[in-house]
């Protein structure tokens, strides 16, 4: 194989906390998203995975949806009205209603494993723990475009929570601290 590198060495930014919320240390997170004043938010482990609407002042579910026993959930994203949830090792999605959490249909995905789900406002943006992302058709959810993630020194695997933001994919690597800004025409890290 031919080894892919980025011809850009990526910024090193730092953050400043700036509020503190409640959360249920009961959650194990998959996906999380900020949308319309609430938290969504996926959680994981087998017999315990869910979906939740949750009060950020408060901490505590508004609504929320179990998947049934024999699914891990994985990364959601929120767009058209609809909320997506991919699992973890069943190939499998499901489409919810944003309003009152109701399953509206389900997918199946080539991948072995679904970790990360953003969206671009178009197509979903997929990752599986590898150091690709996958633009899904939110039609038939067929994979439309694939790219390597990498930065100056190689490819980046372990890709996990997806969010898009003005244009850039953020990624956080599983097992660390780091979160990643993604030029997602190229995949080059860009910060």
């Amino acid at each position: 194989t031919i080894p892919v590198y980025s011809d850009v060495v990526p910024e090193q930014l730092t953050y400043q906390t700036i509020n503190h919320f409640p959360h249920s240390k009961n959650f194990y997170t998959q996906g999380l998203e900020f949308f319309k004043g609430f938290i969504y938010e996926g959680t994981g482990e087998y017999g315990k995975s869910a979906l939740y609407q949750v009060n950020p002042a408060t901490g505590n579910p508004v609504k929320s949806v179990s998947l049934k026993d024999e699914y891990f959930g994985e990364g959601i994203t929120i767009l058209n009205d609809k909320i997506y949830q991919i699992t973890y090792r069943n190939q499998k999605g499901f489409v919810y209603n944003l309003s009152d959490f109701a399953i509206t249909d389900s997918f199946r995905y080539d991948s072995k494993e679904g970790w990360g789900l953003t969206n671009n406002g178009k197509e979903l943006i997929m990752s599986n723990g590898s150091h690709n992302l996958y633009w899904l058709n939110t039609k038939d959810f067929s994979v439309e475009k694939t790219i390597q993630v990498a930065n100056h020194k190689g490819l980046i695997n372990n890709l996990n929570e997806l969010e898009f933001i003005n244009g850039k994919i953020y990624a956080n690597i599983y097992t660390t601290e780091l979160i990643i800004e993604i030029e997602p025409e190229t995949g080059r890290v860009l910060s």
